[in-house]
């Protein structure tokens, strides 16, 4: 079973603006929409407001016009010379009308001015006498004028409110855009600070781990020693083993390094299957590595039997124990001495192989 491979380091990477960055073009889309709508709402009642004042005011200057020009014309010849005025000056109103009552949109006041210029018509066109024709226009007018007065102020009224909500709808798209720019900044804080985290994290992985068999390397295994110095006790002691491939030098010239590399990725996995959860896997360098067991767990058992060969593993190889502190009395003398042992074993199947020949 290979080793697992080391993860190539993830350069952290400026987090992704680009939701955040549409999120806020929604939101500025949708605040100037509703600021253009409203804008427009208030042009409108501004609009509406001028339309019915000017209505207000011409159909007055107009009564008063025509009452002067009435008062200056004979009776006998009063009804006969006003009626085309007034019919012309019922048309342009009319008219004025028309446009006030695109701009509010169907209101009934506007239904009920179009019906009362209709009757100042059917006034002149009926009323013969010139005190009666007289008293009728004033009044129709009157009532007309105070209509567009009324609808001026409404207008006025809207249009000012629509105004402030118009100030209140920029000021909360203003306050909404800071926030989400404040939000994106803290979003990108914090994504920034996990990717250095995470890029760290793997940094360190790599700096404590050997590139081809993924092992733990030399600098892990010294920061692991110094954690379980203040772990360890005589009655619950750390096995350290030393172990390495027997005639591994000899093996890597004969078929090449890459199968040599490849061999002690294979028996890199050995030693971390033997090891399993009672202890971890050093290399050290070349063809020697180091197990260190969990204190007061066995692992040299294992170890042993791992090193034996198999199909898998064409090779056996040579492992010496030491027990830290009950043999030795720091980490660096529990690797020296356990190194010495592996040479020691190695030294005495060199001489039984001698003696066998």
């Amino acid at each position: 079973m290979p080793a697992a491979p080391i993860p190539a380091p993830v350069i952290a990477a400026p987090p992704k603006r680009w939701p955040w960055l549409a999120l806020a073009l929604i939101v500025g889309v949708a605040a100037i929409s509703v600021l253009t709508a409203l804008h427009q709402r208030e042009q409108n009642a501004r609009r509406a407001e001028m339309q019915a004042t000017l209505f207000a005011t011409e159909l007055r200057d107009s009564v008063r016009e025509i009452t002067v020009f009435g008062n200056a014309t004979p009776d006998r010849d009063l009804t006969r010379v006003l009626r085309p005025v007034i019919a012309s000056t019922a048309r342009t109103a009319s008219a004025r009308v028309a446009r006030l009552d695109r701009l509010l949109g169907g209101d009934p006041r506007t239904d009920r001015l179009t019906a009362q210029l209709l009757q100042i018509r059917q006034v002149a066109a009926t009323t013969s006498g010139p005190i009666a024709f007289g008293v009728r226009l004033n009044a129709q007018a009157d009532r007309m004028a105070r209509t567009a007065d009324a609808i001026a102020r409404d207008q006025r009224a809207r249009a000012t409110l629509i105004a402030r909500e118009t100030i209140a709808g920029g000021a909360l798209a203003v306050l909404l855009s800071l926030a989400i720019v404040a939000l994106v900044l803290q979003r990108a804080q914090r994504l920034l600070v996990a990717a250095g985290l995470r890029q760290a994290a793997q940094l360190q992985e790599l700096a404590e781990s050997d590139p081809l068999t993924g092992l733990a390397n030399r600098r892990r295994l010294a920061d692991d020693l110094a954690r379980l110095r203040a772990l360890t006790t005589p009655g619950a002691p750390v096995q350290v083993v030393i172990c390495d491939l027997d005639g591994f030098k000899a093996l890597n010239d004969t078929l090449g390094h890459e199968a040599g590399d490849e061999l002690l990725v294979r028996f890199a996995a050995h030693l971390t299957a033997a090891a399993g959860d009672r202890g971890e896997a050093y290399r050290l360098g070349g063809d020697e590595f180091c197990v260190l067991s969990r204190p007061g767990l066995d692992v040299a058992g294992p170890i042993r039997a791992a090193l034996a060969g198999d199909a898998d593993l064409p090779v056996r190889g040579s492992a010496g124990l030491a027990l830290w502190p009950t043999e030795a009395p720091s980490a660096r003398a529990a690797m020296r001495l356990a190194d010495e042992r592996m040479y020691a074993v190695k030294a005495s199947r060199r001489r039984a192989a001698s003696a066998a020949a």
